[in-house]
């Protein structure tokens, strides 16, 4: 419940409200035990479109079930700060330095591409294993796709009503009119086909039983980008190499689990600390509560 909605109920100031919050908050943080910490989470997130960004470094514990499915079942939140860019990583080292904390005992950090976070953790825990997830990844393609489209719009004019949202998503998730849509839209324009079958090849990436096969699809998908001929893809496949040890192949076994492949063992998926619903709590607060999370949290 928002501290204006008790303010209202209780008739308390919100200052006394944020007082008791801050010191009963504070008291039972600093008693708690993070010995255990082996697998990180770091999540990025804001009170409010495009303002007040924040950071929260979460404890993984155990595996996440299909699409991050009871995630917030094992995501513990420990530590958040104000900010997404890597002096992020310094507070909360600082905070492991406080309580003792080996941070070389991490070996396993789950995140998203941002290079703020990928600078901050290699600096401070060069030895962890960093871990994309599929939804970042195909991502970057998308943004690629729309890159792509752009360019022959201004090429050789607009396209249909509706080809923007009609080039999105899976096709097996597309109505059949807007699937007909695309259909005729990469009849009609082969660059955009080109880049609809890269985007198509970089997922069939999750459907290998085996790393060293997972492995060899994504170099081939490498490959393809680099000699595509679409400046969007070619950086795309520098960033996909560029970031090659960070990605999580995942392949689904049944409905309700899921199997991960890396260049390197097990590797933790992003779901879970996107999962936690209290960081999703957090960043729907006011400016002014996330703010005070910074003195409690």
């Amino acid at each position: 419940m928002p501290v204006t909605a008790v303010t209202k109920q209780t008739k308390v100031s919100q200052n006394r409200i944020c007082h008791l919050i801050r010191s009963r908050v504070k008291e039972a943080w600093e008693k708690t035990d993070w010995s255990t910490l082996e697998r990180l989470g770091v999540v990025e997130t804001s009170s409010r479109k495009g303002h007040s960004y924040g950071t929260a470094f979460l404890e993984i514990d155990g595996r996440e079930t299909q699409w991050g499915n009871g995630a917030s079942k094992v995501a513990q939140l420990l530590f958040f700060t104000p900010g997404k860019d890597k002096a992020t990583f310094d507070a909360f080292v600082a905070e492991l330095n406080n309580r003792g904390f080996d941070p070389s005992q991490i070996g396993e950090i789950a995140m998203d591409m941002s290079k703020a976070f990928i600078a901050g953790a290699g600096e401070h825990f060069p030895q962890a294993r960093l871990c994309f997830d599929r939804f970042h990844v195909m991502k970057l393609c998308g943004n690629a796709i729309d890159a792509v489209r752009k360019e022959v719009v201004s090429k050789s004019g607009s396209l249909p009503r509706g080809a923007m949202w009609a080039l999105r998503g899976n096709a097996a998730n597309l109505s059949e009119k807007r699937l007909a849509l695309r259909q005729s839209v990469c009849r009609e324009h082969a660059k955009i086909g080109r880049a609809l079958a890269l985007r198509d090849y970089l997922a069939d990436s999750w459907n290998y039983a085996g790393k060293q096969e997972a492995d060899e699809h994504l170099k081939a998908v490498i490959s393809w980008c680099a000699r595509s001929r679409m400046e969007p893809f070619v950086k795309h496949a520098r960033a996909l190499k560029h970031t090659w040890k960070g990605y999580s192949v995942t392949s689904k076994t049944t409905r309700h689990r899921q199997r991960s492949m890396r260049s390197t063992d097990y590797c933790s998926s992003h779901a879970a600390a996107h999962g936690d619903t209290g960081i999703s709590l957090i960043s729907k607060r006011s400016h002014t509560e996330l703010r005070a999370a910074r003195k409690f949290l």
